[in-house]
């Protein structure tokens, strides 16, 4: 009785250590770790620039448009031309003086100058009555003794209308007698008018002196009748 247990017991211990065995066959008390194979390249990474074919590798850049420098106007040069000279040789004038013109009248180009001013000034106008600008007036002539010389453009004084232009003579009213003229000429030089003489006065009322042009038409004659005297 007391053999047969023992081996019972011997038997049944053997059997739990085969299964045991079975169940994990490397256990010998270290850790065993999953095996990684070797690192393979994930779908997402990128490819190295020798992989890439030849046109990828080789940026290509556009040809960007010529930038276009920065335009800059100019005002124009008032050319100093002999008057004497040209306006003697001109023998059909491009304009001439507006009816009404020349006119004195109270200043109202610097009303906040009142009587401590004196000047000129008007419009060129075309066949169609428009302003025009551009148009080079000279204001000369000897005013108390005293030459003048002055040079504008019309158009630089929108006080008297898009094509206006003004001159100031002097800082207070002064009396003369035809010894100041006025005339229109192009930016090439050439003389638009004859010289058109005009009068100042030593009068608060009468301190600027307002002259338009009016342009000829090339189809009507622009010229002078005298009357005929019989005997």
């Amino acid at each position: 009785m007391y053999k047969l247990s023992i081996t019972t017991v011997i038997l049944v211990f053997s059997l739990g250590l085969t299964a045991c065995s079975q169940l994990n066959p490397t256990d010998t008390g270290e850790l065993i770790f999953p095996t990684v194979g070797p690192d393979k390249p994930l779908d997402t990474q990128f490819p190295l620039p020798g992989d890439l074919p030849v046109a990828l590798q080789t940026p290509t850049i556009e040809a960007l448009a010529p930038v276009q420098p920065t335009q800059t106007v100019e005002s124009p040069v008032i050319p100093h031309i002999n008057v004497e000279r040209s306006v003697s040789s001109l023998e059909t004038p491009v304009y001439r003086v507006q009816a009404g013109s020349p006119v004195a009248m109270a200043n109202f180009i610097q009303p906040e100058a009142g009587c401590n001013f004196m000047g000129v000034g008007g419009q060129p106008f075309d066949l169609s009555g428009q302003p025009v600008v551009q148009l080079v007036v000279e204001v000369g002539g000897s005013l108390a003794g005293s030459d003048v010389f002055h040079l504008q453009l019309s158009g630089n004084a929108p006080v008297l209308g898009p094509g206006g232009f003004h001159v100031v003579l002097s800082d207070h009213p002064i009396e003369s007698n035809g010894t100041l003229w006025i005339l229109l000429y192009d930016l090439a030089g050439q003389p638009l008018t004859e010289k058109i003489y005009f009068s100042t006065y030593n009068d608060c009322s009468r301190n600027f002196t307002l002259i338009n042009f009016v342009q000829v038409d090339p189809s009507s004659d622009y010229r002078i009748n005298f009357p005929i005297i019989y005997r």
